[in-house]
């Protein structure tokens, strides 16, 4: 087998361009995909996720993107009836309007290597089902986050094991979140491409893998190992969380497009 196989060989050089769409719009789209999560939770739950989920991207985000919880909190409560229909529209607009860009990234790479193309209409309103894909995902998360506390008060009354509220506060939430952005990964690998390009099971279950590695380990280089381990700062200035937010974000999304790649090259 080939270092780089044939299918995606002549893709390669499209795909930084792909990766730059994808963190360019993840950025515009990152505080109105969170609405959407935070009211559909709120629409079926009679529940405010958003300080949970708010904080928990926090924690992964780099320091220098000062992402403000109570901010997005009111951006979710904020407005009434009316207006909040409206808002919640458009930020559900934006928010598919970013998971569009994933949506062409993953057509282009799982397309017919003799004609390779990021998709037309059609892929445009699957982004529309990315976004109920990974709405659903990102609400499971944000409602384990919710939980986990409430289940570390339960077992600390108790008095069972002393070090289990502790690991139920700090080791569970991470794998969870990989678990299920592993799991929306899977589906996005096998609901994007055309019928006959579409990837097995399995090799879009390995491509998934690689992608969500990938995240998680973006998120502990940038948010733990830089400022924590290494004491440094990438960012300087009034563009810095701008800047941190993006190159966080491009680098997650070579992970998302390695993955496809992995997946499209052990599928053939």
């Amino acid at each position: 087998m080939p270092l780089i196989p044939r299918r995606i060989e002549g893709k390669l050089v499209m795909l930084p361009t792909f990766a730059a769409a994808m963190a360019f719009y993840f950025l515009i789209s990152l505080v109105p995909f969170l609405i959407v999560v935070t009211r559909a939770a709120a629409w079926m739950f009679s529940a405010n996720l958003a300080p949970e989920l708010t904080t928990f991207l926090r924690d992964v985000l780099p320091p220098e993107s000062r992402l403000r919880p109570e901010a997005v909190s009111s951006a979710v409560q904020g407005g009434g009836a009316g207006f909040g229909a409206v808002s919640t529209l458009f930020a559900a607009y934006t928010a598919s309007s970013g998971l569009n860009e994933l949506a062409r990234a993953v057509h282009y790479v799982f397309s017919d290597e003799r004609r390779p193309h990021p998709g037309g209409w059609l892929r445009r309103l699957k982004s529309l089902g990315l976004l109920v894909i990974w709405t659903l995902a990102i609400g499971a998360t944000a409602v384990f986050l919710v939980l986990i506390p409430i289940a570390s008060e339960a077992v600390a009354r108790v008095g069972a094991m002393r070090r289990l509220p502790v690991l139920l506060g700090a080791d569970i939430r991470y794998p969870a979140a990989f678990a299920l952005m592993f799991a929306a990964l899977i589906l996005t690998y096998e609901f994007i491409p055309e019928p006959e390009h579409r990837p097995r099971w399995g090799a879009a279950v390995q491509g998934a893998f690689v992608a969500a590695s990938a995240w998680m380990g973006t998120c502990y280089v940038f948010a733990y190992a830089l400022p924590h381990v290494w004491g440094v700062s990438l960012f300087h200035g009034v563009m810095s969380s701008a800047l941190a937010t993006l190159v966080w974000a491009f680098c997650g999304c070579w992970g998302v497009i390695v993955g496809a790649c992995w997946a499209a090259s052990v599928d053939r």
